[in-house]
C-alpha cells in the first residue's frame, strides 16, 4: 500500500489517503483502494491502541478489522492478531 496519511475525523475515527494519485482510501472488503476523492462510510476508519505501539483499524464498510496480507490489506477479520497490528509513523 505504500505511504498513507491518516487524518481526523473527530475521536476516534479517520480517513486514509495514499496511493499513486493520493487519493482517499475506501474499504471495499477484499481490499483498500486508495481512488476516491470524498469521505463517504466506507472512507471511515476507527483506530484503536492495542498497546506495544501499534493500532488496529476497523473499517467502513462492514465494520470488520483489518489486516496485513502483504500485497493487500484486507477489513475482514473479527479478532486483533499479529497482521491486524500496525505502526503509525509521523514523517
Amino acid at each position: 500500500m505504500g505511504e498513507v496519511s491518516v487524518i481526523s475525523l473527530g475521536g476516534n475515527t479517520y480517513t486514509l489517503r495514499g496511493g499513486q494519485k493520493h487519493k482517499l482510501c475506501a474499504d471495499e472488503k477484499n481490499m483498500i483502494k486508495c481512488n476516491r476523492n470524498a469521505v463517504g462510510q466506507w472512507e471511515k476508519f476507527t483506530m484503536y491502541d492495542v498497546g506495544g505501539g501499534k493500532f488496529a483499524l476497523r473499517g467502513g464498510h462492514g465494520k470488520k478489522l483489518c489486516a496485513d496480507e502483504g500485497n493487500t490489506i484486507r477489513c475482514n477479520r473479527d479478532a486483533v492478531g499479529q497482521w491486524e497490528k500496525f505502526t503509525i509513523f509521523n514523517v
